[in-house]
């Protein structure tokens, strides 16, 4: 929770049927965010409340920030994993591409 944004998010990579539910109240990140996490075979459940009023910086930036942190809590020691991954993927007129490097630097 910061001044700007109230979120919560949960993320399981255990191959688990719970879902893809994302509701940050800006379309297309909630689009982006449903298709990544389906394509990855994840189970997300992510919600953000954000002064979307002044505008939308504030909402993306922290909702990224917080997929991160989930996204380091699952992956835990990452221990076997490789080093750099992408990924793309389609859906209706959006597409999205993803590169990832677990290196912590």
């Amino acid at each position: 929770k910061t001044k700007e944004t109230s979120i919560s998010a949960t993320l399981r990579m255990d191959g688990s049927e719970l879902g893809v539910h994302v509701n940050c109240g800006i379309k297309t990140l909630d689009t982006f965010l449903t298709l990544l996490a389906t394509t990855a075979c994840m189970s997300l459940d992510l919600t953000c409340h954000g002064d979307l009023w002044i505008d939308e910086h504030h909402t993306a930036e922290d909702v990224a920030i917080a997929l991160g942190q989930v996204l380091t809590d699952a992956l835990g020691t990452k221990a076997g994993l490789n080093r750099m991954w992408c990924a793309s993927a389609e859906q209706n007129q959006t597409k999205i591409e993803v590169t990832m490097d677990l290196s912590n630097r």
